[in-house]
């Protein structure tokens, strides 16, 4: 039975240290890194008593977080918090890239010789009413910067904002496994991308295992992944073996035509590089636990001849490795896309798809501007099943 996923609650702490920041250009900044990054970069540590800060800026588009502002000469990401930094919120501001990152988060967990470099220590981070941007090149390059927001280690809470990524050559946000609870973006849109809107991957030489996390995409948008400039893959979602449950729910994609820029959700193994959801064994085992996509709007097209991948459940690995997940839920969904199919080859347990593209489905896309003539199918041994009429397993 797939389980109803639990409530969520963005973290709040009453115990963090607030830093108003003016409207305006603001320099970037680090909080509790260790490395050196300039001695002209505004440096925060929290003091005892203070699990950290919360950034309060004038507003999103009122204060700019930049890179380079003044005699302030940013690293390659524009703000840093680093592994031991507990928690912290940022609020009201518009944050853009430097070379490689907007924002970057904790630190990669590689094992030596055996060992892992570093203690689990929890860390986080709340976003709200902000925006992410990669500004348009001025030099003649065709992007500007290579993530967003892009993180290790660390549970994330993004809630009202903006990721407008075009000019960036990776992805809108990046997560490498989570802290504690996992990772939850609500009424977030990502409107361009360089390559994929969101993604997680909890590959075990970088990342540690957390059980019974989840990852949530609630009310969010994506649409205009994959750039030309881009040298990763390109789909508005992609859960590459997180090790977590997933939640999506009340989520609208645009994909584009042609195979990449169609691909609407991904949830997979990461080609291998996964840990079992369950027990936290290294490679082997089901990448994801429970899969629920719930009121959610993907459309995309039209495909390619023999058929492109509007939503994927599946292994990445090659030759394949079998499922990838316990259980999957499809629901009250919207699935419309001309020569679109889904992919559904990695469930081990309960599989439900139903009432989706109803007739009042159809007609709230047909209002909203989008065309429901063309459903979505599900290739089965016999036929390919229009979405419409379900499939329990």
């Amino acid at each position: 039975m797939i389980p109803e996923p639990p409530p969520f609650k963005l973290r709040g702490s009453d115990r963090l240290l607030e830093v108003r920041l003016p409207a305006g250009d603001v320099g970037g900044f680090d909080v509790a890194s260790r490395w050196n990054l300039g001695s002209n970069r505004r440096k925060y540590q929290p003091p005892e008593g203070y699990d950290g800060y919360r950034f309060i800026g004038a507003g999103r588009g009122k204060t700019h977080i930049r890179p380079n502002v003044g005699n302030v000469t940013s690293s390659n990401s524009t703000v840093v918090i680093g592994r031991m930094a507990g928690h912290n919120a940022i609020e009201g501001v518009t944050i853009h890239g430097a070379s490689q990152h907007a924002i970057r988060v904790g630190e990669e967990n590689r094992v030596v010789n055996g060992v892992r470099q570093f203690p689990h220590v929890p860390l986080s981070l709340t976003l709200r009413d902000f925006e992410i941007v990669a500004d348009e090149p001025t030099d003649g390059k065709p992007h500007s910067s290579v993530r967003g927001l892009f993180t290790y280690n660390a549970d994330v809470e993004l809630e009202d904002g903006t990721i407008d990524w075009r000019y960036g050559s990776e992805h809108g946000g990046y997560h490498h496994g989570v802290s504690e609870h996992g990772i939850t973006w609500l009424l977030v849109k990502v409107p361009h991308s360089g390559a994929e809107g969101f993604k997680c991957a909890t590959r075990p030489e970088e990342a540690l295992w957390v059980p019974d996390a989840w990852i949530r995409l609630i009310e969010c948008e994506f649409a205009d992944w994959y750039q030309s400039w881009s040298w990763q893959g390109g789909c508005g979602a992609n859960m590459q073996g997180t090790a977590t449950s997933v939640l999506v729910r009340g989520c609208t994609f645009k994909g584009s035509p042609g195979h990449t820029r169609g691909k609407c959700l991904m949830v997979g193994d990461g080609g291998g590089r996964f840990y079992d959801a369950s027990r936290g064994w290294e490679n082997v085992g089901l990448a994801e636990k429970w899969v629920i996509i719930q009121r959610n709007g993907f459309f995309s097209g039209p495909g390619g001849e023999n058929l492109s991948v509007i939503l994927r459940v599946g292994s990445e690995s090659h030759p394949y490795t079998g499922p990838v997940c316990r259980g999957l839920l499809i629901e009250d969904n919207a699935v419309y896309g001309e020569r679109m199919l889904l992919q559904l080859s990695g469930v081990v347990g309960p599989l439900v798809i139903r009432d989706n593209n109803s007739v009042s489905i159809a007609t709230i896309a047909s209002d909203r501007g989008f065309d429901p003539s063309h459903e979505a199918v599900i290739p089965t041994a016999n036929r390919l099943v229009p979405i419409s009429e379900g499939l329990v397993r």
